[in-house]
């Protein structure tokens, strides 16, 4: 017979037993146990279910308390995204694949994109990711079953004209899946569940405190700190995060359009007359010559470091051609 959790306890409110999970905080508070915030953190990080943000909302708190800057700088980066300026940690460079799209006489959709036809220079973007979004976001790519899409359109020159001669590259990108993002998610629920009884083995009242408390010495407690989470603050290049192109407002064979998108992007009036050249010189295709042209302003983008330019600029391409 089922009874209620705390029936046998005089005063103690009754909790029904199918809306308890063993060693939850409901559990144990419908026996009359307070859970200290470690143990909070916890059981939050050991449980499937938790919202990842809530349980980092929990370690800045323990943050606050402990008086560990290096601790809630990480955490504040978790939450809401690391900047193109820090290096991210390991677990948040994924190993993703990578495909391209061509186009012309014929049409490949997606390929994929062996290293061997990638310059050596490139070779190391090709191998991973860095994802550098906040974690609400990674969790809406975890809990889909589908992948993320990154696009590199500063990788166009390296793939044209080696997998598919005869045809455009207007699309190269990488993909991330779903059971990739979950895995992030895991890494660092393990990290906070690790860090959390390192602390309690430490001092198991050290969440309990006020603000600043500090309730493990300095000494004691930067090496658990930068065992976990590293040292925040150090300088990275490049960095690669999800980014969408807005509808341009181009119509398929609007060329005027094109060039004045082109001349508000600081686009030179030297290029775009080239690309106009280039239109009339391929009759309406998108051959040889426009791909030479956008081969070149890519090359030029990845040398003065406007990867987001190149893209919107190939985007800008595409509506004219009515690609989709």
């Amino acid at each position: 017979m089922a009874i209620a959790v705390g029936a046998l306890f005089l005063g103690v409110p009754t909790v029904p037993c199918e809306a308890v999970r063993p060693g939850s905080l409901v559990e144990l508070q419908a026996v009359g146990f307070d859970m200290s915030l470690l143990q909070a953190i916890q059981n939050a990080a050991a449980s499937a279910d938790t919202d990842v943000a809530t349980l980092l909302r929990k370690c800045k708190i323990l943050a606050a308390r402990l008086g560990s800057q290096e601790f809630s700088a990480w955490v504040d980066m978790e939450l809401n995204g690391y900047p193109a300026e820090q290096p991210v940690p390991t677990y948040r460079r994924l190993v993703t694949g990578w495909w391209a799209r061509f186009f012309g006489d014929w049409n490949v959709e997606r390929t994929a994109i062996p290293d061997s036809i990638v310059p050596e220079a490139y070779r190391e973007k090709l191998r991973w990711t860095e994802i550098r979004e906040g974690v609400a976001g990674i969790q809406d790519f975890a809990s889909a079953n589908s992948y993320a899409r990154i696009e590199h359109p500063e990788l166009i020159p390296s793939v044209q004209g080696k997998l598919y001669p005869s045809l455009g590259c207007i699309n190269v990108w990488a993909e991330i899946s779903s059971n990739d993002f979950a895995q992030l998610i895991s890494a660092i629920k393990n990290r906070v569940l690790d860090f959390a009884i390192a602390l309690e083995t430490e001092n198991p009242d050290a969440g309990e405190g006020p603000v600043n408390s500090k309730p493990i010495s300095e000494d004691r407690l930067f090496p658990i700190v930068n065992n976990y989470f590293g040292q925040v603050g150090n300088v990275a290049q490049g960095s690669h995060s999800f980014h969408q192109t807005a509808n341009l407002g181009i119509q398929p064979g609007d060329l005027e359009a094109v060039k004045k998108f082109l001349l508000a992007e600081n686009v030179s009036p030297h290029d775009v007359q080239e690309l106009e050249d280039a239109v009339r010189a391929d009759k309406g295709r998108f051959g040889p010559r426009v791909q030479a042209w956008l081969g070149k302003m890519a090359v030029v983008s990845v040398e003065i470091g406007k990867g987001v330019a190149i893209q919107s600029i190939t985007a800008a391409i595409k509506a004219h051609y009515g690609i989709h």
